[in-house]
């Protein structure tokens, strides 16, 4: 079996609650979903146990509107591809080829040491996102 197959089946297998119901009332799915996502799971190819509700509630649209093909899990058109803006990624590289000499404080030259790419996308990332990480 692929194992797109098997993460398909297993998300299945999380929204089985949710999908063996005939109708649902009104605020019963947002109760359905929470129940789930509190649960412990043995998650494929994951050490993580946990399912987040939103990815649970996107799950159950998805089936809704694709059945197990919307299950399973599609390939990202920007794989392998840097988040880091390109000019900013230029400068990244025209550094590291060129350090420049900036003056310190006590106006003593130091040469800038190059700076490597997953330093900055960090810093960037943190900087436009300063809660990611944060527990």
């Amino acid at each position: 079996m692929k194992k797109e197959d098997q993460t398909a089946i297993f998300r299945y297998g999380v929204l089985g609650a949710l999908l063996s119901r005939n109708h649902i009332e009104r605020g019963e799915l947002k109760k359905l979903i929470r129940e789930a996502a509190n649960r412990d799971y043995d998650i494929p190819g994951s050490t993580h146990t946990r399912i987040a509700e939103k990815t649970i509630e996107a799950w159950y649209y998805k089936y809704r509107r694709e059945e197990l093909d919307g299950l399973r899990p599609k390939i990202r058109l920007d794989k392998g591809m840097s988040k880091l803006a390109l000019d900013v990624k230029a400068n990244c590289h025209r550094r590291r080829r060129k350090p420049d000499a900036v003056e310190s404080s006590e106006d003593k030259p130091m040469q800038n040491a190059p700076v490597e790419d997953n330093l900055v996308e960090r810093a960037l990332e943190q900087y436009t996102n300063p809660l990611k990480g944060v527990r």
